[in-house]
């Protein structure tokens, strides 16, 4: 009797649904955003780290340059189980002919609605997610583009929490902030999503050079968050800046040299 509830047991964990480390690869993104009103300086690392194995990662391409757009991304980029893949439902939404800001707000209205049919079925699979694993599954996005005809700068967060009184057991708050907020705006903004600690302590001491210098800038803060934290994030760095001229492409790897215009 012993074996056979040991061997029903055993049946019920084989079939049980089970998420692969793959489906919560993480983008152990450091994803920096300068706004001055001549200049927007977006950049980006290029690790994802497998999160239930930190030390396997691959280089990755993680912004992408279309329609006259810039967007970056950090946190989860695809999931297998539901066909969603961020940077091809990025890439359509970009293609759409709408300012800066209009693009955000379409984004949000585009994403939200995937994401939670990714944790309805991930509740299944993770009803009690590690911290990082809700790390993981959070995304940051940053757009680089032009809004009444000057640069302007949109931040996009979904954040991920446990909530025992949630549907699924999860919850997604959704942020957004864009720059300048107001057409005749003055001053600077410094954003960081992701792995980006160092990168924002750095920026809090040296106020003046990221407004001064936004482009040196974006690629010190890089700089420092990755000799900081080599586990979570690694070279080769990306980094654009958007004027009324247009995109210029300051640092681009090679693998995104392949990918990012469309």
């Amino acid at each position: 009797m012993t074996k056979t509830i040991s061997l029903f047991l055993l049946a019920i964990v084989l079939l049980a649904p089970q998420t692969s480390s793959a489906e919560l690869a993480q983008r152990g993104t450091t994803l920096l955003g300068i706004w001055t009103p001549d200049t927007v300086v977006i950049g980006v690392d290029s690790r994802e780290t497998d999160v239930r194995n930190p030390g396997a990662s691959r280089e990755v391409c993680k912004v992408k340059e279309v329609n006259g757009v810039i967007f970056a991304v950090s946190g989860l980029p695809r999931y297998k189980p539901t066909g969603f893949d961020l940077m091809q439902s990025l890439t359509s939404v970009c293609s759409l002919n709408v300012n800066l800001f209009s693009l955000a707000n379409v984004i949000v209205r585009e994403i939200r609605p995937q994401l939670d049919e990714v944790m309805s079925d991930l509740s299944k699979r993770l009803p009690v997610p590690t911290d990082a694993e809700k790390e993981a599954l959070s995304i940051g996005i940053l757009l680089g583009g032009l809004a009444n005809d000057a640069p302007a700068l949109a931040a996009i967060l979904f954040r991920i929490t446990s909530c025992t009184d949630c549907p699924n057991n999860y919850k997604i708050d959704t942020w957004i902030e864009c720059y300048p907020p107001t057409p005749d705006a003055k001053g600077w903004k410094f954003i960081g999503l992701g792995h980006s600690d160092y990168a924002r302590a750095f920026a809090e001491k040296n106020q003046e050079f990221l407004q001064q210098k936004p482009i040196e800038a974006v690629q010190k803060l890089l700089d420092t968050q990755i000799k900081s934290a080599p586990t979570s994030a690694a070279g080769p760095v990306n980094v654009a800046s958007i004027t009324r001229a247009g995109i210029h492409w300051i640092a681009q790897s090679q693998r995104c040299g392949e990918k990012s215009h469309e």
